[in-house]
């Protein structure tokens, strides 16, 4: 199949994983049992390269998971629902955003807020 541009491919996979979230699952599960090693030693080897960002993650989940933050359920870019945290700052582990899935990969991928809401513009109009 022939994408028009590489967001149009992202928004179909994106799409695609939607539909088969449990297909997903399963087959994850079963990855995970048969390479348990690996994927420890990946976890151990990513937390080492990554102890300021893993530490932020630690520390903002024991308050999230104790009441103390509140999740917003709306994405605060574009307003979509099912959200996860972001940190913009690891140094300021309980100050996040609220970002839906595909904004968040957007942030990681260096894309600024206004790019992002361009990028999905362009998706929802070519729909």
């Amino acid at each position: 199949m022939k994408w028009k541009s590489k967001e149009q491919r992202l928004e179909y996979y994106r799409k695609w994983r939607e539909k088969n979230r449990n297909k997903l699952k399963k087959y994850q599960r079963e990855y995970y049992k048969r390479h348990h090693p690996e994927c420890l030693s990946y976890i151990e080897r990513y937390r080492k390269m990554n102890q300021k960002e893993d530490r932020a993650r630690r520390i903002f989940y024991y308050h999230f998971n104790k009441g103390e933050i509140k999740k917003i359920e709306l994405c605060q870019i574009c307003g979509k629902k099912e959200t996860e945290p972001h940190h913009f700052d690891y140094d300021k582990p309980l100050e996040v955003v609220w970002l839906c899935r595909s904004c968040h990969k957007y942030l990681h991928l260096g894309k600024t807020i206004y790019e992002i809401l361009d990028i999905k513009a362009n998706l929802y109009q070519s729909n």
